[in-house]
């Protein structure tokens, strides 16, 4: 009987599922020194509004190497979602992913 309890025991704690946060990736219309820029982010879920308004200031690189600094946040959706603003929807339209 005692066999079995530990057995029971060993695999119930092996089993049990490790519960990660969930990511989600996003996509940021924002304006820049070297203009309006979509800049793509993997946040988690729970930190997305920390994240987004961490934006300002922050320093990135674009994709031809240009180091560019983010001035303000025009708005931030999940990278499946459509921009809302009118520039954000042009820019969208001709990024690559």
């Amino acid at each position: 009987m005692r066999v079995w309890l530990i057995l029971l025991l060993a695999l119930s704690s092996a089993v049990a599922p490790v519960k990660a946060e969930q990511k989600a990736e996003y996509k940021c219309f924002v304006n820049s020194r070297l203009g309006e820029q979509i800049v793509f982010y993997r946040w988690k879920v729970a930190e997305y509004q920390l994240k987004v308004k961490s934006l300002p200031g922050r320093s990135n690189v674009s994709s031809r190497g240009d180091k560019f600094l983010i001035t303000d946040v025009v708005e931030c959706k999940l990278e499946s979602e459509d921009f809302d603003n009118a520039s954000a929807k042009k820019l969208d339209a001709i990024t690559l992913r």
